[in-house]
């Protein structure tokens, strides 16, 4: 039984989602943080040099924070009862660090600069299907055989850093009328990729043999996801690609003098346009599968992906695709947003934002989703405080807050639904940013 349920934890996954620093990335003086929400940062440079020294964001997902190891927790009997992998159907991991970066700001119109970032991104969605209902059944001695029926798992990781060289201008400035537009070129250079999708799972389960085995599966493995999940190496510059992010900005000034504060203003960007090409690469395609006898020995010992898929071809006798390329598209950001100035420091920051998330090159809408931001805050060019209030389909409601103080930054996406929700919280976000801002001397 705990070799069959090593089986079925392997399937349990996480990704990244969100937007880093949530809050204090909606700043008018967020500068470099805000490329990853607003492209266009010639309206939110806060000197003429903006110097990010080290910066990251961190957000996990996951019933049981921290130090959860479902495998580990089997095979030391140490799991209080099945509920305790299964009690969480989606699981995030979300990391992003922001490495020496600068923005230079070329004159009043123009500013040029260079990002570098690191991105880790796990995401899954476990559907129960009567899961719970299957496991009390193998546990009933009146139950001769227990039957599953139901979707299952579906997954993806991927990883890579980004090189940005970034430009950002004043297009029109009349009337107390400003608009602004921005572009990133970004070269990526991957750590690895890995899909996996099995679903429409039924069978039969009965003193360790799986019958009537039924189910949909698929898979796409690069080389160095795989080394990576295995711990055999971390891949540097192996793989590489080429991306883009572009946004533009409409303001509605308060009066045309230089420097004015505005009304309102309004924005729509485009972030992670692009993709990267991993070869040397294993893939099984969206096949049926069917068995009418699986011991569960048959999945002992699988400590890595490529494990997995040996065991499953030999199991089902699979014909295994060797594809000389995975391409890999980044997790697409639609983005729009409006933010108010409500009197004197005090604005409200609303927005929307559409994730698209790829199988490869394919759309997969079961793992896109929508996001809500709403984020009142008080501002000066030397203190910031920033109430980030997001919700989304999979983490529901999300309250944090976030602090500025000259070139120092820290803050949560949700520190408050973490404490109110005390031992049944499931999630944290944390971050920290450090920069130097520099002022050319005026003639």
């Amino acid at each position: 039984m705990k070799k069959y349920i090593i089986f079925l934890s392997l399937f349990i996954t996480v990704r990244a989602f969100a937007q880093p620093w949530p809050g204090y990335n909606t700043s008018m003086y967020a500068g470099i943080h805000a490329l990853s929400y607003q492209p266009e940062i010639q309206s939110v440079m806060p000197a003429d040099w903006d110097i990010n020294v080290l910066s990251a964001n961190l957000t996990f997902f996951n019933e049981n924070l921290f130090g959860w190891d479902p495998v580990g927790d089997v095979k030391s009997a140490n799991l209080h009862s099945i509920e305790d992998i299964f009690q969480n159907h989606t699981g995030v991991i979300n990391g992003t660090i922001k490495l020496p970066s600068f923005a230079v700001r070329l004159n009043d119109r123009s500013t040029v600069g260079f990002s570098w970032n690191i991105r880790g991104i796990l995401f899954s969605n476990l559907s129960d299907g009567g899961l719970s209902d299957f496991f009390n059944d193998i546990e009933n001695p009146n139950v001769p055989v227990a039957s599953f029926n139901g979707d299952f798992a579906r997954g993806i990781f991927t990883s890579w850093s980004q090189y940005g060289f970034f430009y950002s201008r004043e297009i029109f400035n009349k009337n107390r009328n400003q608009l602004f537009g921005g572009i990133t070129l970004n070269i990526l250079s991957g750590k690895g990729s890995a899909y996996m999708d099995l679903s429409n799972l039924s069978f039969n389960y009965s003193d360790g043999i799986l019958s009537d085995v039924d189910l949909t599966f698929r898979m796409a493995l690069s080389e160095e996801a795989d080394k990576l999940i295995s711990g055999q190496e971390i891949p540097l510059f192996k793989k590489f690609g080429f991306g883009t992010d572009f946004g533009i900005t409409y303001k509605r000034l308060k009066n045309e003098q230089p420097g004015s504060s505005y009304f309102y203003k309004l924005g729509f960007s485009v972030i992670n346009l692009g993709k990267i090409n991993y070869t040397n690469s294993t893939s099984i395609s969206s096949i049926r599968i069917q068995s009418d006898y699986i011991s569960k020995e048959s999945f002992s010992n699988i400590e890595s992906l490529t494990q997995l898929r040996d065991t499953l071809a030999s199991v089902f006798d699979l014909n295994i695709e060797e594809d000389n390329t995975i391409p890999s598209r980044l997790p697409l950001n639609i983005i729009i947003t409006g933010d108010f100035n409500l009197y004197k420091r005090f604005y409200i920051h609303v927005g929307y934002s559409r994730q698209i998330t790829y199988f490869g090159n394919e759309n997969y809408k079961d793992l896109s989703f929508d996001t809500y931001y709403v984020v009142p805050r008080y501002e000066s060019e030397k203190i910031g405080v920033y109430l980030p209030i997001t919700y989304n389909k999979f983490l529901a409601m999300q309250t944090g807050i976030a602090f500025r103080w000259k070139p120092l930054i820290i803050g949560s996406g949700n520190i408050f639904s973490y404490f109110i929700k005390g031992e049944n919280s499931t999630n944290l976000d944390i971050y920290f940013a450090t920069r130097i801002m520099i002022n050319r001397k005026k003639k």
